[in-house]
């Protein structure tokens, strides 16, 4: 639990966290939550430090003095003084969570890597910018990054598996490239990961829609969690929007919250997505680490979520 690692890192001097998105992005909702919770001076002040942050970023060490007595009550309430650096991955991070733990004082890195491929990249510049940015840097010495003509990254080098086993079979290497399934896109030598192939929901129009990209510019004004998948119906695949909400939420709040996602939805151009979901339950069961959308997916067709409302757009 996020609490009990919390305490650990604070009770041992923890100087180093290497972990899952999930953790960064409990402990910057449960902050956010505390800061507004303690009033609209505490909330506008927060906000302000938050400007001068991105003002003071292009000057790395400015940045890093401002941020250390600026936001000095907040990293008490977090993890503390101890840590120097910490690195995400295993799955998409909010930009907004990069942005806060770097703004308030860490050093939080985005890195990549795969169970057949190791860790393969971590963005270790200094530039503020960059490591907000959701970059994923450049591949270590020991590896190549390459993006195929399908926008997916294509890794090979020499601290990979020396093979693959698929159905008792060793899985032909060929070039030496290994497939990720990932699509990927180089900027400027930086490396960004924009989600997995097999997770784009195509619209009715044959559009590809990428959730990574959507998801989590519809997050907040109440909505726990969102996630755009598709939905068997009637022979036809269909995109459709779950969305976590309050168990208790009342009919008014979710009337605001609907029409808050609507205008967000239309404002991004989303007129493919058909159906809105709201549901009482979290979108990740507790065993997962990471959102599986064709598990959200199964379990809404399946019936084993409470829905509070679904309509059509």
């Amino acid at each position: 639990m996020p609490q009990t690692i919390l305490n650990t890192i604070r009770r041992h001097e923890v100087t180093h966290i290497f972990a899952v998105p999930m953790l960064w992005n409990r402990v910057y909702d449960q902050a956010i939550r505390t800061i507004r919770e303690r009033g609209d001076a505490t909330w506008n002040k927060f906000q302000k430090g938050m400007r001068i942050s991105r003002k003071l970023a292009g000057v790395p060490w400015l940045y890093r003095s401002f941020a250390r007595l600026a936001f000095k009550e907040i990293r008490q309430n977090i993890f503390g003084d101890s840590i120097s650096f910490m690195i995400s991955g295993g799955s998409e991070i909010r930009s907004c969570v990069l942005e806060f733990m770097n703004a308030i004082g860490y050093h939080l890195a985005n890195g990549y890597g795969m169970t057949e491929i190791g860790i393969t990249s971590v963005e270790l510049s200094r530039d503020i910018r960059l490591l907000c940015s959701g970059s994923v840097g450049e591949p270590f010495d020991s590896l190549e990054y390459r993006v195929d003509e399908n926008q997916q990254l294509l890794v090979r080098g020499k601290s990979m598996a020396k093979c693959i086993m698929e159905n008792g079979q060793e899985r032909s290497r060929g070039d030496g490239w290994f497939a990720t399934g990932d699509l990927c896109e180089c900027r400027d030598g930086h490396y960004y990961i924009l989600g997995r192939r097999d997770d784009h929901v195509i619209s009715p129009s044959g559009e590809n829609l990428n959730p990574n990209l959507i998801e989590e510019k519809l997050e907040g004004d109440g909505i726990l969690g969102v996630c755009l998948t598709s939905i068997k119906n009637d022979g036809e695949v269909s995109p459709v929007l779950v969305a976590s909400v309050p168990p208790l939420i009342s009919g008014d709040k979710l009337k605001k919250t609907r029409q808050n996602l609507m205008e967000r939805m239309e404002t991004l151009g989303l007129n493919q997505v058909g159906r809105i979901v709201f549901v009482k339950e979290p979108l990740m069961e507790p065993e997962e680490i990471k959102l599986n959308r064709k598990h959200v997916a199964a379990r809404l067709q399946e019936g084993r979520f409470t829905i509070v409302e679904a309509e059509s757009i």
